[in-house]
């Protein structure tokens, strides 16, 4: 193996996916020799310098190229390459001026002098941060150098190593080589393939205990995962476990699983086996809900409550029907209560009225609005004309610990909390949401029970309804709906699992029978009429189940960036693996960013990319809120002309296109097509085949969900 030292002259190529590049190095800056090298590599930054191991190889159509296996960089020595280092990312709230004024006390060996000696920058009496993230910087520099040199020809790539630097700090080197496990654990995207490789790379034991505990948690989430369920039988554990790990004896694997038992990594229930963390959250969900179960509010008289509905009918000119008032009754009154129904049986309308009726009742003040997502929380503060938030920016989540602000130990203060589209509340989320607003005196809930299920484990809506004294109100009667409106009856029989072709052809509803392989065409003529009609790309919302295939997601997306933002000279591009991205794209954020107020599902416009030389920017326009994304953050965002059903849940669109075809069989279920449907308020285009149609209606099959919620609420309060 060789070691060559150069500056990067030039990138050539960069996968972001993988982080591989294709580089132009200079070795000698007198002689200006260069040679090609190829490699993943964490970032390379032209101009800076770079010590590489690796051999030349011949590519047989590219020629000689150096093969890095590891690198590190190598600290500055001249004037300008050590003010750009000290004025770059790795040290926040140190700018050039700042960077110029430490070289010109220290000189070329500030560097070293910093590390050995901070005290030496007191003449220069900067702020105490500013002095902080010197250190900070210099000595993160350091433990990456060495950790690059233990662990990268071991399978950790340098993005993996940041993260982990940030997490383990000091501790990295021993927390790795003591148990690479602790990655999966610990870090967002890293699964046990991963961790294994690593692992095995160390010479840790193919039966090495660590090995199969990890295995078998995470087999035990896994399955959680896909099951939606908050415990496993531990024969699928068994099962899948032995998949991850060859020629595991049943005594090797009982003595790792009855570890993690006496550990309490993983909780037993007769032949119910949970992880720590679901088991906390439905112990913690019937703790936290139990003195909301026998609270009546016994100072409120009906008569005050009739009263204050009656005034509140006065000034909106609104006459609430029955089911309504008695929502309204029973929400102002009940500990806990749950208010359910479909489109147009006046949810929004019930929680207004409950909003205006509670102050008149306790005095302004005390109610906290709140929903899953950020499209949700929009939607329900715009039909309030009150602030609502999300779940997470309510309680105050960290995304890089995943620890809530708000907790038992420091919980909100308040009165009524309500919680819309509470479907897509797990279990673990309402768990942190109990504990972070445990002294409020009234929850209610809002949601429709035939959306589709959360995606992560534990359907908490279901589980509570199946409570036989729950205080629950179901809504029953349209009233938002036309004579030739065919949207909400369709979607009522949608949701009965009823055919009916008239409502297929209605003022506000199409349905087009085609092939997959007309799809394409359809959604781009549809979409162009609605365009000339004045609607704009934000307005016009395709949906479908699958991201695969001719007439799937992503396909979808290429074809409608085309229509919606064209090619075009005054528009800045930038291509991602596959993707290009470009000026004025309808963007949609993947995960939550609770620092920056952005959150999964939420769409905005790619309002600006910046080209520089060092690194490529993204700011993309969230309703005003601007944010910027770079090569750490890419993965958080995608196209948003067409999106998954799942992505769409909370929101609400004026015009929505749904192709609906056997390609996507296996997602074809009743409360999917039910959710897509619910999700536009003027026009529904439905494209595909119509058996495929009649078969998601009786398709009512469940992913088989498994929770003891409910069992456990019941028994906390010896129902």
């Amino acid at each position: 193996m060789e070691t060559l030292q150069g500056y990067i002259r030039g990138i050539i190529y960069h996968n972001h996916n993988n982080n591989y590049y294709v580089s132009l190095v200079r070795l000698d800056q007198k002689k200006r020799e260069s040679i090609i090298i190829v490699g993943y590599f964490d970032e390379l930054k032209k101009d800076e310098l770079y010590r590489f191991n690796g051999e030349f190889k011949t590519h047989p159509k590219y020629g000689s190229q150096f093969v890095v296996e590891s690198y590190e960089k190598v600290l500055p020595n001249d004037k300008e390459a050590i003010i750009r280092f000290l004025s770059s990312s790795l040290f926040p709230r140190i700018g050039r001026k700042t960077a110029e004024k430490v070289y010109d006390l220290l000189g070329d060996k500030c560097l070293e002098i910093i590390k050995d000696n901070p005290s030496k920058l007191d003449p220069l009496e900067f702020k105490k941060e500013q002095v902080d993230s010197l250190i900070k910087g210099l000595n993160s520099q350091s433990r990456l150098e060495e950790a690059m040199k233990l662990f990268v020809g071991h399978g950790l790539t340098m993005k993996t190593l940041l993260k982990l630097d940030a997490l383990y700090k000091e501790d990295m080197t021993h927390v790795i080589l003591n148990n690479p496990y602790r990655m999966i654990k610990d870090i967002d995207g890293i699964n046990f393939k991963y961790a294994d490789k690593i692992a095995l790379s160390l010479g840790i034991d193919k039966k090495d205990e660590r090995r199969i505990k990890a295995a078998i948690v995470y087999c035990l989430n896994r399955l959680c995962f896909r099951y939606q369920s908050t415990y496993i039988s531990y024969v699928l554990i068994k099962k899948e476990t032995t998949k991850l790990i060859d020629e595991l004896t049943d005594e090797e694997f009982n003595k790792s699983y009855d570890g993690l038992v006496k550990d309490e990594e993983i909780i037993v229930e007769e032949d119910r086996v949970y992880p720590y963390s679901l088991f906390e959250a439905e112990v913690g969900i019937a703790n936290y809900l139990y003195p909301y179960f026998n609270k009546k509010i016994s100072y409120i008289e009906d008569e005050d409550i009739n009263k204050a509905i009656n005034e509140v009918e006065d000034e909106s000119k609104i006459e609430y029907s029955d089911e309504q008032k008695a929502a309204i009754k029973m929400a102002v009154s009940s500990g806990i209560s749950i208010i359910s129904g479909g489109p147009g049986t006046g949810k929004t309308t019930v929680v207004n009225a409950l909003i205006r009726v509670y102050e008149k009742l306790f005095g302004e003040g005390g109610i906290t609005l709140c929903a899953p997502t950020g499209r949700a929380a929009k939607r329900l503060s715009e039909l309030t004309n009150k602030e609502a938030t999300t779940i997470h920016r309510l309680l105050g989540w960290n995304m890089e610990s995943n620890v809530f602000i708000h907790d038992e130990n420091d919980p909100l203060i308040g009165d009524l909390l309500i919680v819309d589209e509470f479907s897509m509340v797990d279990a673990v989320l309402f768990y942190q949401l109990l504990k972070g607003t445990h002294p409020y005196q009234q929850i209610v809930l809002i949601g429709d029970d035939e959306q589709l299920p959360p995606v992560n484990a534990g359907d908490v809506l279901h589980e509570l309804l199946s409570l036989d004294k729950i205080k629950h109100t179901s809504l029953q009667k349209i009233h938002r709906q036309k004579e030739t409106s065919g949207i909400i009856p369709l979607a009522y029989d949608v949701r009965h699992g009823i055919f009916n072709e008239e409502n297929l052809q209605k003022d506000d509803v199409i349905f087009v029978n085609c092939s997959s392989y007309e799809v394409k065409d359809l959604v781009i003529y549809f979409a162009s009429k609605a365009l000339e009609r004045g609607y704009t790309s934000e307005d016009i919302q395709v949906l479908a189940p699958m991201y695969d295939g001719v007439a799937g997601i992503d396909a979808l997306n290429v074809a409608l960036q085309d229509l919606f933002n064209p090619k075009s000279l005054t528009k800045k591009e930038y291509q991602i693996g596959k993707t290009i991205y470009r000026e004025k794209d309808k963007i949609l954020q993947l995960k939550n960013q609770v620092d920056d107020d952005v959150y999964n599902g939420d769409i905005g416009i790619l309002d600006e990319i910046i080209l520089d030389s060092d690194e490529v920017k993204f700011i993309v326009n969230f309703d005003g809120n601007y944010i910027t994304y770079n090569k750490d953050n890419f993965i958080n965002i995608t196209h948003a002309y067409c999106i998954s059903v799942h992505k769409s849940q909370g929101s609400e669109y004026p015009i929505v296109i749904f192709p609906i075809l056997y390609d996507y069989r296996i997602m074809l279920r009743k409360k999917l097509v039910y959710t897509g449907i619910t999700r536009t308020r003027k026009s529904l285009i439905l494209l595909g085949n119509i058996d495929a149609f009649k078969y998601s209606l009786t398709n009512d099959q469940k992913i088989e969900s498994r929770s003891t919620i409910k069992k456990r609420i019941k028994e906390k309060l010896g129902w």
